[in-house]
C-alpha cells in the first residue's frame, strides 16, 4: 500500500471516534485534509511503512513466480506424459488392427483354399424338379370340342394318305379342313361336341358329390422344388 493508505488506516479510526455523525465520505474528506496538513516526520513515517511493504511484495512475487514457473513446468511435464501415453496408446492401437487384418486374410485364404479342396472332392449337381400334376384317375375326361371330333376322324385318313408328312403338317391339313368344311359337316361334329360336353357336365357333378375323390384332389402335390444332390467321386 501507497504511504497515505497506510496513514488512512492509522487515522480513520480516531476520525470516526471523533465524529461519529460523520458519513464515510466526510471521513475520507477528514482523512485526506489531514494527510495533506502532516508534518514531514510523519510523512517520512509512512512513507517508510510503504517501503517496506513494497520490499514485502517483491519478495513475495518473485517467489510467486517461481513457484508458478515450476508449477507450469510440472503441469508442461505432465501434459507431456499424457501426450505420450496417448501416442503410444494409439500405436499399439493400429498394430493390433494390422495383426487383426493379418489374421483375416490368413483365415479367409484358409477358408477358400478348402473350400476349393472340397469343391475338387466333390460334384454338386444341381437339377431342377419338374412340377408334378397329381391328376386323379376318377376325374371325368375333359369333353371334345366339334374341330376336336373332327381331327380324330381326319387324322388317321390323312396320316395314311400322306405317310411321309410329319405331325405338325398332317395338324395344319386337319385345320384347313376344318375351316372348309360344309355346314352340314360342322354340324354333325357340333352335336358329338354338345353331347360330350351334357356327358362331362353329368359326370362332374358326380364327381364333385364324391368325398373320396375330392380327398384325393386336396392331396395333390404340385409344388417345385430344387434339390441338391451330392455325388462323391
Amino acid at each position: 500500500m501507497t504511504a497515505s493508505l497506510w496513514f488512512f488506516n492509522a487515522e480513520k479510526p480516531k476520525v470516526e471516534a471523533e465524529h461519529p455523525e460523520h458519513s464515510f465520505a466526510d471521513v475520507v474528506k477528514e482523512l485526506n485534509r489531514r494527510w495533506a496538513a502532516a508534518d514531514s516526520e510523519t510523512k517520512l513515517k509512512y512513507e517508510s511503512i510503504a517501503e517496506q511493504d513494497k520490499e514485502r511484495y517483491d519478495k513475495e512475487m518473485a517467489a510467486y513466480k517461481t513457484d508458478q514457473l515450476a508449477l507450469g513446468q510440472q503441469q508442461h511435464e505432465a501434459n507431456t506424459g499424457e501426450e505420450l501415453v496417448k501416442v503410444e496408446k494409439k500405436k499399439k492401437s493400429k498394430k493390433k488392427q494390422k495383426r487383426g487384418h493379418r489374421m483375416a486374410e490368413q483365415d479367409n485364404k484358409q477358408y477358400e483354399s478348402e473350400m476349393q479342396n472340397c469343391m475338387q472332392s466333390k460334384n454338386i449337381i444341381m437339377t431342377d424338379v419338374k412340377r408334378r400334376h397329381y391328376v386323379d384317375p376318377n376325374m371325368p375326361k375333359r369333353p371334345l370340342s366339334a374341330s376336336f371330333w373332327f381331327c380324330n376322324d381326319e387324322r388317321p385318313k390323312l396320316e395314311a394318305e400322306h405317310p411321309e408328312r410329319s405331325l405338325v403338317d398332317i395338324l395344319k391339313e386337319v385345320s384347313r379342313r376344318w375351316a372348309a368344311a360344309d355346314p352340314e359337316t360342322k354340324l354333325k361334329y357340333e352335336t358329338l361336341g354338345a353331347q360330350d360336353q351334357e356327358r362331362y357336365d353329368r359326370e362332374m357333378a358326380a364327381y364333385k358329390t364324391d368325398p373320396l375323390a375330392l380327398d384325393q384332389k386336396h392331396e395333390a402335390n404340385t409344388g417345385e422344388e430344387l434339390v441338391k444332390v451330392e455325388v462323391d467321386e
